[in-house]
């Protein structure tokens, strides 16, 4: 694969702006993903404003919900690799993930979580692999910059990862769980704002060679 970068990058305390861009993306998503986490069992087993299921039935749905946002990483990286680019797979991620949340969040028919969560694994499987890939271009061939980019990067998955279950966890219990999925898909929308907004300080990256496409203009 081949990389083609947009104009020269402008730095923040020696780092491309863009690393920013996506490290704050990626506190929002990890926002939305450990934050449905806390909730999902607790509104399954609801029988007043969730679905009701049995303790066993709600576990099974929590394991696969896990277990398939980390499996469809594999075809999220190849479908950018290959055909759409880490540009375009991160966005359509994060408006994926974005939709199943806020489906959630305005009904709880049985159909509409299956699509919503449905949703949402499929956009974790897009963005999540993609926008590290995003991350490691930025550096082009500084291996040393980039290494200290991706602690950054890091650094932002850990604190999205601690304050989704904090805060999330705290709305659902407190006003409810559709309140909690809501909060989780605004972050998502907002950081799809943030995304389009800062395009242009992000490095476009190349989809596959076996398709004779050089880069994303």
């Amino acid at each position: 694969m081949r990389l083609s970068t947009c104009r020269k990058a402008s730095t923040v305390l020696g780092h491309p702006k863009g690393l920013f861009i996506l490290s704050l993306i990626e506190i929002l998503e990890r926002f939305s993903y450990h934050g449905v986490r806390v909730v999902l069992v607790l509104f399954l087993v609801d029988h007043s404003q969730g679905l009701g299921l049995s303790e066993a039935a709600a576990l099974r749905v929590y394991g696969i919900y896990l277990m398939m946002g980390y499996l469809l990483a594999i075809p999220g990286g190849v479908l950018a690799d290959r055909y759409i680019g880490q540009r375009a797979a991160v966005l359509l991620g994060a408006v994926l993930h974005c939709i199943g949340l806020l489906l959630l969040a305005f009904d709880n028919s049985v159909w509409t979580v299956l699509v919503g969560l449905s949703l949402a694994v499929l956009g974790v499987g897009l963005l999540k692999p993609n926008i590290t890939a995003m991350v490691a271009a930025l550096y082009e061939e500084n291996k040393t910059g980039r290494d200290k980019g991706i602690t950054v990067f890091y650094m932002a998955i850990n604190i999205g990862a601690m304050f989704g279950p904090l805060i999330v966890g705290f709305v659902g219990e407190v006003y409810g769980w559709h309140y909690a999925f809501t909060i989780s898909g605004g972050a998502l929308l907002v950081s799809i704002i943030i995304f389009i907004t800062g395009k242009r300080h992000l490095t476009a990256t190349a989809v596959s060679s076996h398709r004779g496409v050089e880069g994303e203009k």
